[in-house]
């Protein structure tokens, strides 16, 4: 596949499509289409906006977040004024962390506070590079959801900056990255378990991404089930606005998430479709009414993160 060119790509998947080998071509044509199209992305460089490069004083990241999800759900929320975007760094949240931090000025770095959900801030994150680190999914992890829900991640935010008062933060939550632990009846006729699994639970670890590309939920289900989680971490950043100050609070995310695009399904790294590389860019302020007490938990990093990561579909 290396050396295939286009016009050859272009040949043989004409004719996986004329001797009628459809789960053929979507399945294997997507992805050497994504390969060319990865390779084409090195020649071509995609222009990327690193958030280090806009004005913010609270960024909120949303793990996986579409920006026509966000502009679906726009009118739903009073500080959603409009949807703008920006092209991410990365197409997955370790390609986002290592390009993003690593390029950005030490100064500032030292100067913000970064609280993530997201684990793998375990392999690029160091405590010396930030004001602040606290990796949420070491004492917020749920291990009947299989994922650290939006309130661990939303307690720490209010209270390092109501105790520390940083510069600036970074708030990084998981959804709406699957597994979907909002309302989810959208998907009550394929009923999986909240982490995408099969029926069985035992033949295989499923992410709802994985059973949409194999036809056992239909796209429309899958959509509203993400819309939905989406939806349940918007009402924390809600709280987090009335909990916290801040002259401009940013919503954005990581990455967005492939959903058929060139036969594509989730956010694999080096993916250049703007279903992925582009994300939300929502600008709103903060103030502190004091309308939430945190409450924290802290306790040792505990369970497997390999296993975690598979619960969250990094096989």
């Amino acid at each position: 596949m290396d050396t295939m060119g286009i016009s050859d790509l272009f040949s043989r998947n004409l004719n996986r499509a004329k001797r009628g080998a459809v789960k053929e071509l979507i399945f294997e044509g997507g992805y050497e289409l994504y390969s060319a199209s990865w390779r084409m992305g090195k020649l071509l460089p995609i222009s990327e906006t690193n958030i280090f490069e806009r004005d913010w004083d609270v960024l909120v990241i949303l793990d996986g977040c579409r920006v026509d999800l966000m502009e679906e759900v726009e009118d739903e929320y009073e500080f959603i004024d409009s949807v703008g975007e920006i092209t991410s760094t990365g197409s997955m949240s370790l390609e986002w962390m290592e390009k993003t931090f690593s390029t950005a000025p030490d100064e500032e770095l030292a100067s913000t506070a970064y609280i993530t959900a997201n684990l793998f801030s375990k392999y690029a994150c160091d405590e010396s590079m930030f004001s602040r680190l606290d990796e949420v999914w070491k004492h917020g992890w749920d291990d009947e959801l299989n994922t650290i829900p939006a309130r661990p991640v939303t307690d720490s935010a209010i209270d390092i900056m109501r105790s520390e008062s940083p510069e600036r933060m970074i708030i990084h939550y998981m959804q709406p990255h699957h597994p979907f632990i909002g309302e989810t009846e959208s998907l009550s006729s394929f009923n999986p378990d909240p982490f995408g699994r099969d029926n069985d639970g035992v033949s295989e670890s499923l992410t709802v991404w994985d059973t949409l590309r194999r036809g056992e939920v239909s796209q429309e289900m899958a959509w509203q089930a993400y819309k939905q989680n989406l939806r349940y971490v918007l009402e924390d950043v809600s709280l987090l606005r009335e909990n916290i100050a801040a002259d401009k609070l940013v919503i954005t995310a990581d990455h967005g998430n492939a959903i058929g695009e060139w036969g594509i399904y989730d956010h694999p790294i080096g993916f250049p479709h703007p279903a992925v590389k582009n994300v939300p860019w929502v600008e709103t302020t903060a103030v502190d009414k004091g309308t939430h007490s945190p409450s924290i938990t802290q306790q040792n990093e505990s369970g497997a993160i390999d296993e975690r990561l598979s619960a969250l579909g990094y096989k």
